[in-house]
């Protein structure tokens, strides 16, 4: 976890933890709504504001993450599947590089 691992936990241990879940939810939500209306802004200075709100909807689903991390006691397993789902992306990109190296040769 990183260095707010005792805030997390006292955050959890104030709310119930099966709200937990749906606060997640929602904060997604709002994360899709900001990138949303960043894909729609017409203008730099619109563009600047809409990526003030990605920002700050990522940093709300990030530390629901956390949350959820410690409520299902799953760190070893989300950190395993990271690292596994990162090389296997790895693979993909290379396998698609070698494809069009192949036929541009």
């Amino acid at each position: 976890m990183n260095n707010y691992s005792t805030h997390i936990k006292k955050i959890i241990s104030t709310y119930d933890q099966s709200s937990r879940a749906d606060l997640a939810i929602e904060e997604m939500a709002e994360l899709q709504k900001a990138l949303l209306k960043y894909r729609r802004a017409d203008r730099p200075e619109l563009q600047a504001l809409r990526m003030k709100d990605i920002a700050e909807e990522i940093a709300d689903v990030q530390i629901m993450l956390d949350q959820l991390i410690e409520v299902y006691n799953c760190r070893d397993d989300v950190e395993r599947m990271i690292g596994y789902k990162i090389e296997r992306q790895l693979k993909r990109i290379e396998r698609k590089e070698m494809i069009g190296k192949v036929l541009y040769e």
